[in-house]
């Protein structure tokens, strides 16, 4: 699965830093550019 190779697992906290042009979220101490494509099989819980 290309989210589990970048360290996108069910139940990971990610931060979104970027939404445009392109995505840039934060995974652990990872920054990563994604394309919309793969952003899209990504569901996001606000937590607070």
């Amino acid at each position: 699965d290309r989210l589990a190779v970048l360290g996108i697992l069910p139940g990971s906290n990610i931060w979104i830093h970027q939404k445009r042009p392109s995505y840039v979220v934060r995974v652990g101490q990872t920054d990563i550019a994604m394309d919309p494509d793969i952003v899209r099989d990504i569901y996001v819980k606000k937590i607070t």
